[in-house]
């Protein structure tokens, strides 16, 4: 699903999607929402946030949603 929103396949609101630079991951980093809770922490946005965040640019700059899955299928996401 994040791969959808990132590429605007979807209509979700980007709002929580604020690009940050980062010397480590890839050249599309976001900033994770502040998350005073738990349960918010582990919710989609802020946990997505920082799996995308972890994913090499090999992956996140897949030119079809099916070579993105298969990529991310390819590695361990924990």
């Amino acid at each position: 699903m994040m791969y959808r929103i990132v590429h605007n396949l979807v209509d979700v609101p980007t709002t929580y999607l604020i690009p940050i630079s980062s010397a480590r991951g890839n050249g599309t980093c976001y900033l994770v929402p502040f998350a005073r809770t738990e349960s918010y922490q582990k919710s989609f946005f802020p946990d997505t946030i920082r799996i995308w965040n972890r994913l090499s640019q090999t992956i996140v700059s897949c030119s079809t949603g099916n070579s993105f899955k298969e990529e991310v299928q390819s590695i361990s996401l924990k």
